[in-house]
């Protein structure tokens, strides 16, 4: 069965899932093993297992497996900055990687009402840009369509 599911404060994350997401999101972003922390932090904040706002994750999984997730950190900062932060996203290299992410922004979107920026981190200066997502260049965003087609097409 293939389903998004989300992860937050409420409904929590077993250890081994946990793990397991860790390992998909650093591999399909071919993270080194020092920025492991940083992805398990993330995750900690959005669950709220360590002390923070909180936040959320969506994860696109098949048989258990997942294909794509996303990690949403609340910023605490709504009014001066967008109130969530998409900090960590990968998908796995399959046929529609494209529309998945897509699928999963999409789901944030509307479960924030739109108050939410993608985190753009430069890896040779240190440099943090906020992209907001409506501002993003995410193909498919606005397409009605897309939960189905991706459902459909991964099935």
């Amino acid at each position: 069965m293939t389903e998004i599911i989300r992860y937050d404060a409420f409904t929590g994350m077993n250890f081994s899932k946990k793990m397991s997401l860790i390992d998909f999101l650093c591999g399909v972003n071919e993270l080194p093993e020092t920025e492991r922390s940083n992805v398990t932090k993330s995750i900690d904040y959005a669950l709220k297992d360590t002390v923070s706002f909180g936040g959320f994750i969506f994860t696109f999984e098949k048989k258990q497996k997942f294909l794509g997730a996303i990690v949403v950190n609340k910023s605490g900062m709504g009014g001066f900055l967008p109130e969530h932060l998409i900090v960590v996203n990968g998908v796995a290299p399959v046929e529609c990687q494209e529309e998945i992410m897509a699928l999963l922004f999409r789901e944030a979107n509307l479960l924030t009402r739109g108050d939410i920026a993608i985190v753009n981190k430069s890896t040779k200066s240190n440099e943090v840009h906020l992209v907001a997502l409506a501002d993003s260049n995410v193909k498919y965003l606005n397409d009605s369509t897309l939960r189905e087609r991706v459902l459909r097409s991964i099935a």
